[in-house]
């Protein structure tokens, strides 16, 4: 064996660990065709195991997400480190499905139960209330320039007080995914399967966890441009 091939040989073994971070193809769910809007986000949550489908390989998009589904969601996502202590809520059985995940979304920051010992596992969770999750636990600044980030929608007047400088927040930072319409926000609107797996996304674009993506559906908002003085 010539002595160059023994220099080479130790560059060689970085091969395999770099073979076990290779992500999995998608998965090709019966109900999200090739031109779904949100097929993408989809495709990028689903091979890391975020989201999943059902049993009978379908996604189902559309349909609405609970409060507990959403809380696994973002136990998947983000897997933030929290104390072991558990809040025991009133209407959380023993045993619940998604009890761990529920803990571990409070004790990150991104959910809260309700004043009167209750977290609403069934509820299905609103749109803006996904976004105002998603800026709690990312700690993002919220913004002095809400007025003008609002102009972006159509429906701004819409967006309950409570979640104004959150919603600005998630706005300035592109975690906003609409559908249809770009510009309508409908932010009371129960949030989709879909329509979470979007702005999942988002959140770990902003983390750097994942690539970024070309979506129209994506409320993209940039700080304008300071015209303090004029070009001569």
């Amino acid at each position: 064996m010539s002595p160059s091939a023994n220099i080479q040989e130790p560059f060689r073994v970085v091969t395999p660990s770099e073979q076990k971070s290779t992500i999995p193809p998608p998965i090709a769910f019966s109900d999200v065709p090739n031109d779904f809007w949100a097929r993408r986000f989809i495709n990028v949550l689903s091979s890391r195991g975020i989201i999943k489908g059902f049993p009978d390989y379908s996604f189902r998009p559309n349909q609405p997400v609970t409060r507990a589904e959403f809380a696994a969601i973002l136990e998947q996502a983000f897997n933030k480190q929290v104390g072991t202590q558990a809040i025991a809520f009133n209407d959380i059985p023993s045993q619940y499905w998604a009890t761990p995940a529920i803990n571990q979304a409070i004790g990150s920051g991104f959910l809260k139960g309700y004043p009167d010992k209750t977290f609403k596992p069934e509820q299905k969770i609103s749109r803006v209330q996904v976004l105002v999750a998603l800026v709690s636990g990312l700690n993002l600044k919220e913004p002095t320039s809400g007025d003008k980030i609002f102009s972006v929608f159509k429906d701004a007047k819409d967006i309950p007080n409570y979640a104004i400088g959150k919603t600005a927040a998630a706005t300035a930072n592109n975690l906003v995914v609409n559908y249809p319409d770009p510009n309508t926000f409908a932010p009371n609107q129960e949030a989709t399967r879909a329509e979470v797996a979007g702005m999942v996304h988002q959140a770990l674009v902003r983390m750097g966890r994942v690539q970024p993506i070309e979506s129209e559906n994506i409320v993209r908002w940039q700080q304008p441009l300071s015209t303090g003085v004029s070009p001569q």
